[in-house]
Parts: structure tokens; sequence; C-alpha cells
């Protein structure tokens, strides 16, 4: 089987918690060399990217199947001349995490595992909305989500969006809007955010392997001083923080409550976040919870 995903890991991360991950004979060159994780990812061999797959690798390799994110038509209809099935759309988007643990347990015979990992995930998300679903939509702050590009922001159908209202926030996205809109930062002062909070990306600046926080402190002091953000309530009320990016894996289990504890501290005064993404990890991936996913760390 092969795994050509983007670069978050989603797909690799759920194969590993559904104990098959011995079954991937090829992952796509992100996954091996800028994510480098699960472990596994790294003992076998990488087939180009999901845009641009090596076509005589990856038949070279028989698999029985491919599961990817998205190919190009004329890329499926070469594989379909290969007689190599493929499986296409797991994980990214909103409302994509929990079917498509469900359709890949099914894929791998591993129904019991997958229902599992979907109790635990919809456990924690439940336990947040508990906490949360007496609050007046006064009462939610202002998020201003942005990724790793500069005034790149996320859609309302994208799962990032979806779990800051999950966590009792509201994008200042609004509806009708997909993907990765680029904003400017009169609008966004405009909007004047309670809450900001930048995704990295770059697994050398936030991931397993991170324990030197410097080039977070810059990316932190860079938006807390930009012309558009410096001004906000989320800068002068120091509510900016940065997150890993895992929002739309597994491990968004945990996230909803990093987020959680960031929109409504009060509320959430009691939760540690980081001991529950120690908790999945451990539970479902055998590893401990290592590196730098948040920041700052308090």
């Amino acid at each position: 089987m092969i795994v050509l995903q983007t670069s978050n890991g989603v797909l690799t991360e759920i194969i590993k918690a559904l104990g098959v991950e011995k079954t991937v004979v090829g992952v796509n060159d992100k996954t091996k060399t800028e994510t480098k994780w699960p472990s596994y990812v790294l003992s076998v061999p990488s087939v180009g990217e999901t845009g641009t797959p090596d076509l005589e690798k990856i038949i070279s390799l028989k698999p029985d199947l491919i599961i990817a994110w998205d190919f190009k038509p004329e890329v499926l209809t070469k594989f379909e001349q290969a007689d190599i099935p493929v499986v296409l759309g797991y994980g990214m988007g909103a409302k994509k995490l929990l079917p498509s643990i469900t359709s890949l347990g099914q894929i791998f015979n591993q129904e019991k595992r997958a229902n599992e990992l979907l109790g635990y995930i919809e456990k924690q998300y439940q336990a947040v909305n508990e906490r949360i679903k007496g609050l007046s939509p006064g009462q939610k702050p202002k998020v201003y989500l942005e990724g790793p590009g500069e005034w790149m922001t996320y859609g309302q159908d994208r799962e990032e969006t979806r779990l800051i209202e999950m966590a009792g926030g509201t994008s200042i996205i609004k509806e009708n809007t997909s993907g990765h809109p680029v904003i400017n930062s009169e609008w966004v002062l405009k909007e004047n955010p309670d809450v900001i909070i930048k995704f990295v990306w770059k697994s050398d600046q936030m991931g397993f392997d991170v324990t030197n926080t410097a080039s977070l402190k810059a990316i932190y002091e860079e938006i807390c001083s930009r012309p558009g953000l410096k001004d906000t309530k989320a800068v002068k009320n120091n509510r900016v923080y940065i997150m890993g990016n895992f929002m739309t894996t597994p491990r968004n289990a945990a996230g909803i409550w990093y987020l959680a504890r960031w929109l409504h501290p009060d509320l959430f005064k009691d939760i540690n976040p980081e001991a529950i993404h120690r908790e999945i990890l451990k539970k479902f991936c055998n590893e401990e919870l290592r590196g730098t996913w948040v920041y700052p760390e308090k």
C-alpha cells in the first residue's frame, strides 16, 4: 500500500493508530523528509508528491492500493491502466477526519480499533461542548486564524475553522468561504479579533524534534508588531498563540483542548491539554509526547 498525502501526516497517523503501518510500502516526499512521523515512514521509499507522483517507482513497488489526498485525472488514468486501485479524498477539510477513520478501519479490517479511536476523539469533543454549551454568541471570542503564509487564513470549510467554533470561538472569516483565502491588514484590524492563532507547518519550527523555540519567538514577535495586528485586542491583551500542524489529524482530540483553554481560560483553568495530547499518543500510537507543539508553552 502507498500513502500520498499533504504535509501534516493525517493519513499516516491514522494508519499508525489503526496498527496497520506494516502494510505501507511508500509515502510522499514531504512525509518522509519533513513530517518524519510516525517513525515507520522513515523506513519506506518516498515516491514523489501527491501532485507529481513517481509513477514508475510506485508501479515497481507493486502496491495493492494507493491512498491519496488527490490526483490529477491524467495521473488517475495511469494508475487505472496499471490496474492499481486508488482511494482519494481522505482526512482533509471539515468533517472528513472521522469518516476517514471509519473508512480506513473498514479497508484494513480494523473496525474495532477504528471505533476505539473514534470514541476517544468524540469523547473529547463532547467534554468541551459540555462546558461551552451555555455561552451566548457575545461570550465567544472572535478569532483570526493565520496559516503559514502572511495573511493566509482558513475558510468555513476547513477543519481548523470548525474546531475553533467547537472550542467556543467565532472565526472572523464569514460564511461562503473555502480553502485558504488571503486577506489584508486593514480588514483584520477592522474585525479586531480577540484572539490570534497562527499555525506553523514546518517541522523544523514546531513538532516532535523541536526543542529550541527561538524561531517561534521570532514569529510571535513579528505577529505582535505587524501593522494590522499590533493594534488588535488580541495583541493588546496578550492573546496570541502559535500551534503545530496537527489539527486535522486524530490528535485534534487534544488540539481542541488547547484551543478551548486559550479561548476560555476561566472555563478550562483545570484542564491540562498537554496531558491529553500525551495520552492519545501513548494510547493509540504507543509513543511518548516530545518536542514543541504550542507557543507560548504556558
